[in-house]
């Protein structure tokens, strides 16, 4: 979710399932686990920061103020696109095999 945040330079709402074996049939196969699903709901900010850590093995509400501040400019110093995507700064050669001007 920091990973997602960062790139897109965005909040994020990280809402993860938490789930008990009570919470399914008595027929349904689990393993001996009392907890199924483990959680880890969290709320990230557009630099991979965490504003509501992570919530593991409990049932929980997060609460966070989003600083919709933050995201002025944020989005200026990340490149996500590439400068690959520019032929005047990147070129891949591959030895033995035609270039495209072949195909052109």
């Amino acid at each position: 979710m920091r990973h997602i945040g960062v790139e897109g330079r965005c909040f994020v709402l990280s809402a993860t399932q938490f789930a008990v074996r009570d919470d399914y049939p008595p027929d349904f196969p689990l393993g001996p686990d009392p907890i199924v699903i483990r959680g880890g709901s969290c709320v990230v900010d557009p630099f991979g920061g965490f504003l509501a850590e992570p919530v593991f093995d409990r049932q929980a509400v997060l609460f966070s103020d989003l600083d919709l501040d933050t995201l002025d400019g944020a989005y200026l110093d990340l490149d996500v696109v590439g400068h690959y995507a520019r032929p005047d700064l990147f070129q891949l050669t591959t030895p033995g095999l035609p270039s495209r001007a072949h195909y052109a």
